[in-house]
């Protein structure tokens, strides 16, 4: 009985600390609860996006890749492959030049290389690809379309909080 009365006694004389140690430990789970839902929520998704059109004269192949999660993607790598053999390279001119390679027949419009520590942020699209030929020659747009479904894309990036991530376009090409 005398240990239940020193208990009631203690709570009472130390009511306001005990108040404050659990607001304390509440605090601190909820900021803990609130930054894994931030990593979750906070995390950059790419995707690919190709388009072929044609006009009158021309036809066009086009690659986007877009950032449809939330927040930005921090690349930390960028690789172009054509039948699992990289295509070596340093800058935009040096990809459209071993592309074209590839391509006798199509023009290349564009060609861009997403180096270390780019950001792509939210919503972003960025042209990595746009090749066009004459469509009066269909065997031209065959070769040029063979030459595509063989390109392959690698990209390795981060989230906000430092979460590795990686994007490829091995099946995103062939079966668009």
């Amino acid at each position: 009985m005398e240990l239940l009365k020193n208990s009631w006694l203690f709570l009472g004389e130390n009511f306001e600390a005990i108040i404050a140690v659990c607001a304390l430990a509440l605090t601190v789970n909820r900021i803990v609860v609130m930054r894994k839902h931030n990593k979750i929520s906070v995390k950059p998704f790419l995707t690919g996006h190709t388009d072929e059109t044609s006009d009158q004269h021309n036809f066009t192949f086009s690659l986007e890749l877009v950032n449809n999660g939330l927040g930005p993607a921090f690349i930390k790598s960028f690789e172009v492959k054509h039948k699992e053999n990289a295509l070596a390279y340093m800058n935009n001119d040096e990809l459209k030049d071993k592309i074209q390679a590839l391509l006798p027949h199509g023009k290349i419009i564009t060609a861009r290389v997403l180096g270390n520590g780019y950001a792509l942020a939210e919503k972003e699209r960025a042209l990595l690809l746009k090749i066009t030929v004459s469509k009066r020659d269909s065997a031209k747009v065959k070769a040029i379309k063979k030459v595509v479904d063989n390109l392959n894309l690698h990209i390795r990036y981060e989230c906000m909080y430092g979460e590795s991530c990686h994007y490829s376009t091995d099946s995103l090409i062939k079966k668009s």
